[in-house]
């Protein structure tokens, strides 16, 4: 399979010889929506939605260090069964950070509302994300009205427009999509982010969603996660400051039926990919 390089266009990164990029589409099993909720005066896009269909998909997160972390992320650590993750619903144009009580019910407003809109069926199982400007309250009827249009727009190739709708002051959006060849066969790995300035070293002011269609546990997804997070996102430094809302996000829907089994050659290929991705 031979590798092409419009995503790895960094001289410091290579992009692995298993790899090739693909024209675009979320991996199987996933939908993606974004949408303008009306957050953002601009009427721009500002609320992103991603579904994994699959009952069996497993996941892994990883958050900001923060001793000032914004209410979605209290709430995905406290609410979230993070090796479960079927659903993401994420706003752009206001962070939800210092804003309280109120701040961390209406994150749980939001989680709640995509649990249903998604049919995912528990709320535990709905990551919530919020990224913008600091210690203004949550629009929260906004949030409904575009979680709301987000579910009906959900498509297999969204994942451009929930790229676009997760942007604060990023100068473009930023996702990719590539096809990794393992031994039982070629999966899809796709990502998303968004960050721009006030970043240091232990995260950066960001978002990254990442899917696949490749099957693993929780505890391999967790640690292909762990690894490659330390190897990327918490490398990098602007200003020394650390985010409140800096959250990662790995879905695995397992549609493509290939197994990642635990210290196999496809975990160490799965890795590497990964790894060129987040970096």
């Amino acid at each position: 399979m031979t590798a092409t390089h419009s995503f790895f266009r960094s001289r410091w990164i290579d992009a692995p010889a298993h790899v090739s990029e693909p024209a675009g589409g979320l991996p199987r099993g996933f939908r993606a929506a974004g949408v303008a909720g009306g957050i953002k005066p601009s009427g721009n896009r500002d609320l992103g939605l991603m579904v994994a269909d699959a009952p069996q998909t497993t996941s892994a997160a990883r958050f900001t260090r923060s001793g000032t972390q914004a209410a979605p992320v209290l709430l995905c650590r406290e609410r979230c069964v993070l090796t479960g993750i079927r659903a993401v619903v994420v706003n752009s144009g206001n962070a939800n950070a210092a804003t309280g009580r109120p701040g961390y019910d209406n994150a749980a407003k939001m989680q709640g509302a995509a649990a249903m809109a998604c049919g995912v069926g528990s709320a535990g199982a709905v990551a919530v994300a919020s990224t913008g400007v600091i210690g203004v309250p949550l629009p929260i009827d906004a949030i409904m009205r575009g979680i709301a249009a987000a579910a009906h727009a959900l498509r297999q190739d969204g994942d451009g427009d929930f790229a676009h709708a997760i942007c604060t002051t990023d100068a473009f959006a930023k996702h990719a999509c590539l096809d990794v060849e393992l031994g039982g066969g070629v999966v899809r790995l796709t990502a998303q982010a968004k960050g721009a300035g006030m970043i240091s070293p232990g995260f950066a002011t960001l978002l990254c969603f990442v899917q696949t269609d490749a099957a693993m546990s929780p505890d391999t997804a967790d640690l292909l996660l762990s690894v490659t997070v330390k190897r990327s996102f918490e490398r990098v430094s602007v200003d020394g400051q650390l985010s409140t809302s800096d959250t990662v996000i790995l879905q695995s829907s397992g549609e493509s039926g290939v197994q990642v089994e635990p210290e196999s050659e496809d975990e160490l290929l799965f890795g590497e990919a990964l790894d060129a991705l987040l970096r």
